[in-house]
C-alpha cells in the first residue's frame, strides 16, 4: 500500500506452508453396502525427531460391529477399541480395523492417536447403503379452495413395487403454497439423471428461466431469490454456450459432432430469448441459431434435421418428422416480434403444417402442430385444436393426454412416462391459448403436479422443461392465492398441522415420518380462497433382477486380480428400431473406483464418474438390438469383504420408464497383481 500510488499487488506472491509432525489419515471409500466388512486401513504419520508409544483408539458405536480384533490386534475396551503402537522416527505407521453395519444411513467412525510427544484425531462419517437400487416415488395433489369448495379431504399413498426392499423405506411429507415451491429448494437438482450434454445442459437453465418469469409476473421476486436464480440462470447460459458450433448451431456434444441439431438449436433460442430481459444475453447468437433453422428449410416449408436425432418422437424416425417442423413454428412465433425477418420462412412452415396434420398423425405430433398453430395465430388453428383435445383423457378429476404404452412400459406403473408429460404440457399451453374455462385447465395443473418427483422436476430434462413452461404460463395467467389450513394424518405416528399463506407460499415445509407410513390423509380448509401442494415422498431401493426390461443388459468379467478388475458391460434394445439417447450406470462393487474405459466405442459421445469414481456413466448415443459395450476397468481403493457386487442400469434418456437392469456378482479377487506386489 503506497500513499502515493495507492493499492498494488506483489509479482512475488508469497506462500505459507502449514507442517504436522504427527498426524492421522483415515481415507473412507464413499459407500459400503450393509452387511459388508470394511477392513479399513488408519495411517499414522511420525515425522517426530524421536520415537514414541502412541495409543489408538477407536470409540464404539451402536450403528456398527468390529470384526476379527485379535486378527487386527485390537482389545476391547470401555468405550473403545484399543491399540498400542510404537512410532519410529520419520516413518509411518499402517493400521488396519475392520467393522460391519446392518444399519443403513451414516455411521460416525471417529479415531485417536495419542503418544507423550503428540496426537491427532479424526472423526467421519461412513455411509452405509441397502443392495439393490435407489428408487423414489412420490405422491402429490394440488389443492384449489373457494368459497364454493371450502374445504377438501383427499389422501396420499406409497404404493410400493414387489421389488422394493421394504426394510429400506424412508417417508417425507412436504407443502407448499406455490407451484414452484418445491423445484425452488431443489434448483440444482431437479431431475435424478445426469446432465452431460447440450440438450441435457439446458435443464440447468431453461426451467429457472420460467420461474424467473412466472414470479416477476406476479411480483414475487426479489432480494436473494432474484440473484439466485440469474445466477443460475447465468450459469447456464455460459454452460450452454460450450455446445456453440461454428455455424451458429448447437448441438448435443459440440464442435464434436459432425453437425449442428436443428431441433436443439430452436430449443436452445428460444430459452436464449427468454432469458434476454433477465441478464445479459448475446443477441447475435439468437440470430446465427435462427439463420441456421432457416438454412435446413425445405421448399415445401418443412425442416430438416441435418443432426443426430435426439428426440425421435419429435423428430420423427427419419429425423424429419412434422413435429420438427411444428417446433420450430412455435420458436420463430415467439421471436417474431424482434426477429421480423424469419417471417417467411416461419409462414411457409405453417402452411406446411396446415396441409399436412389432419390425417395419420400420432397424438404427439398433434399436441405439439395444434399448439404451433395456435401461437401463429393460423385460421387452421380450432380444427387442429379439436382433433388433439378430442383425444383427451378425464379420470379420477385429472384431464391429460396418453400416448399408447408398450406392455413393456407398465411395469413403472408408479412414474408418468416422459411423452405423456411433456403431451400434457404441450396440452395445457394450447388449453391456455384457447381460453377454456379455470376448472378445465386446474384438472390438468392437477395432472402435471402429481407426476412430479421428489425434487419438482420430472423423469427426464426434455418433460421437465416443457411442464415447468406450462405451468409457469398458467400460474401467470391464472394467478391464485396461498391461504390454507391442514390438517395430515399418517396412518402411522401423530397428526399434525400446517399453513401457507402469502408470508411463505414459496417455502417448502418438510416433514419426516415413520419409515412404515404408507398413507397421509390431508384435510385442507379455507375462509376465503388459496391453493395448497402437498407431496408424499416415498424414497427405498428395489431388487434390479425383478425389473421388467426394454434393455437387455449384460456383463462378463475380464482380467481380475487382488486389486483391480475389467468389467464388460453390454446392453441391446429389445424392441424393434432404435432407441433414443441411452444412459448406462456401472455401481462398482463396495471398494473400487472407475479408472477407465479400455476400448473405444464409436457409440459412446460421453463418459463421465460422480461419488468418488463409484459410478461411471455413459452416454450411448441409441442401441438397436445389436450389443453395444463398454469395457469398465476399476481399481481397488479399499479392503471390503464379503462384497454384495454391484448393479447395471440402462434407460432410455427421453422415456425413462424403458429401462433395463442386472446386478452382477463380486470379483473373484483371490489372485494377486504383479505389478502392484
Amino acid at each position: 500500500m503506497s500513499k502515493y500510488d495507492g493499492m498494488g499487488l506483489s509479482d512475488n506472491i508469497p506462500s505459507v506452508t502449514i507442517f504436522l509432525p504427527f498426524f492421522l489419515s483415515v481415507d473412507l471409500p464413499f459407500s459400503v453396502k450393509r452387511n459388508e466388512v470394511l477392513v479399513q486401513d488408519i495411517l499414522i504419520f511420525n515425522y517426530l525427531p524421536r520415537k514414541q508409544t502412541v495409543d489408538v483408539k477407536v470409540t464404539k458405536n451402536d450403528l456398527y460391529v468390529a470384526v476379527d480384533l485379535d486378527k487386527y490386534g485390537w482389545k476391547d475396551s470401555k468405550g473403545f477399541y484399543v491399540k498400542t503402537v510404537r512410532t519410529q522416527v520419520k516413518q509411518n505407521i499402517k493400521l488396519q480395523f475392520a467393522l460391519k453395519s446392518t444399519k443403513i444411513g451414516f455411521v460416525p467412525f471417529e479415531v485417536t492417536a495419542k503418544g507423550p510427544l503428540a496426537g491427532d484425531g479424526i472423526k467421519k462419517q461412513l455411509r452405509i447403503i441397502p443392495e439393490g437400487v435407489a428408487r423414489s416415488i412420490t405422491s402429490s395433489v394440488f389443492i384449489a379452495l373457494d368459497s364454493k369448495n371450502p374445504e377438501e379431504t383427499v389422501s396420499l399413498r406409497c404404493n410400493y413395487p414387489e421389488s422394493a426392499y421394504m426394510d429400506t423405506a424412508s417417508v417425507t411429507a412436504t407443502v407448499t403454497g406455490d407451484l414452484f415451491g418445491k423445484a425452488l429448494s431443489n434448483l440444482d437438482k431437479l431431475i435424478h439423471m445426469p446432465s452431460g450434454c447440450g440438450e441435457q445442459t439446458m435443464l440447468s437453465l431453461a426451467p429457472d428461466i420460467a420461474i424467473y418469469e412466472y414470479l416477476r409476473s406476479s411480483d414475487k421476486l426479489g432480494g436473494t431469490l432474484e440473484r439466485t436464480l440469474q445466477n443460475y440462470i447465468r450459469a447456464g447460459y455460459q454452460n450452454e454456450l460450450r455446445y456453440h458450433r461454428y455455424d451458429g448451431s448447437f448441438s448435443a456434444f459440440g464442435d464434436n459432432d459432425p453437425s449442428g441439431s436443428t431441433w436443439l438449436t430452436a430449443y436452445v433460442i428460444q430459452y436464449f430469448y427468454f432469458a434476454k430481459t433477465m441478464i445479459s444475453i448475446d443477441s447475435n447468437v439468437i440470430k446465427r441459431g435462427a439463420d441456421f433453422i432457416v438454412g435446413n428449410q425445405s421448399p415445401d416449408g418443412s425442416f430438416n434435421e441435418p443432426g443426430r436425432v435426439i428426440h425421435t418422437d419429435m423428430q420423427g424416425g427419419s429425423g424429419n418428422g412434422i413435429g420438427l417442423t411444428a417446433y420450430c413454428v412455435i420458436v420463430l412465433s415467439i421471436i417474431a416480434s424482434d426477429y421480423p425477418e424469419y417471417d417467411t420462412a416461419r409462414d411457409n412452415a405453417v402452411k406446411y403444417l396446415e396441409d399436412n396434420f389432419s390425417t395419420g398423425r400420432s397424438l404427439y405430433e398433434l399436441g405439439i402442430i395444434s399448439n404451433a398453430l395456435q401461437l401463429a395465430e393460423s385460421s387452421k388453428a380450432s380444427a387442429a385444436y379439436k382433433l388433439f383435445y378430442d383425444q383427451k383423457t378425464e379420470a379420477s378429476g385429472f384431464l391429460y393426454w396418453k400416448t399408447p404404452t408398450p406392455v413393456a412400459d407398465t411395469r413403472y406403473w408408479y412414474q408418468a412416462r416422459s411423452l405423456d408429460i411433456e403431451l400434457t404440457s404441450y396440452g395445457l399451453l394450447t388449453v391456455i391459448k384457447k381460453g377454456r374455462s379455470l376448472a378445465t385447465v386446474i384438472k390438468i395443473v392437477k395432472y402435471l403436479v402429481s407426476k412430479a418427483n421428489s425434487l419438482g422436476g420430472y423423469s427426464s430434462s426434455q418433460d421437465t422443461v416443457m411442464a415447468f413452461y406450462a405451468l409457469s404460463q398458467f400460474a401467470t395467467a391464472y394467478p391464485l392465492d396461498a391461504n390454507v389450513d391442514l390438517t395430515l394424518t399418517p396412518n402411522t405416528g401423530k397428526k399434525f398441522t400446517a399453513n401457507v399463506g402469502s408470508s411463505n407460499a414459496l417455502t417448502l415445509q418438510s416433514f419426516e415420518l415413520k419409515p412404515n407410513t404408507t398413507i397421509l390423509t390431508v384435510t385442507a380448509s379455507t375462509d376465503d380462497s388459496g391453493i395448497a401442494i402437498i407431496n408424499l415422498i416415498c424414497n427405498f431401493y428395489e431388487d434390479p433382477t425383478k425389473v421388467v426390461p426394454v434393455f437387455n443388459v449384460s456383463y462378463t468379467f475380464g482380467f481380475t486380480c487382488k486389486y483391480r478388475t475389467t468389467i464388460n458391460v453390454c446392453a441391446s434394445y429389445i424392441p424393434t428400431g432404435t432407441s433414443n439417447m441411452a444412459i448406462m450406470i456401472v455401481n462398482m462393487p463396495s471398494g473400487f473406483m472407475f479408472s477407465g474405459q479400455l476400448q473405444s466405442n464409436p457409440d459412446i459421445s460421453r463418459t463421465e464418474t460422480i461419488n468418488q469414481g463409484s459410478q461411471v456413466i455413459f452416454y450411448f448415443n441409441s442401441f438397436t438390438n445389436k450389443e453395444s459395450c463398454a469395457l469398465v476397468d476399476a481399481y481397488r481403493t479399499s479392503f471390503v469383504t464379503d462384497l454384495k457386487g454391484g448393479t447395471i442400469e440402462v434407460y432410455d434418456y427421453y422415456d425413462t420408464s424403458k429401462q433395463g437392469m442386472t446386478s452382477y456378482p463380486a470379483p473373484d479377487l483371490g489372485k494377486g497383481c504383479y505389478y502392484y506386489e
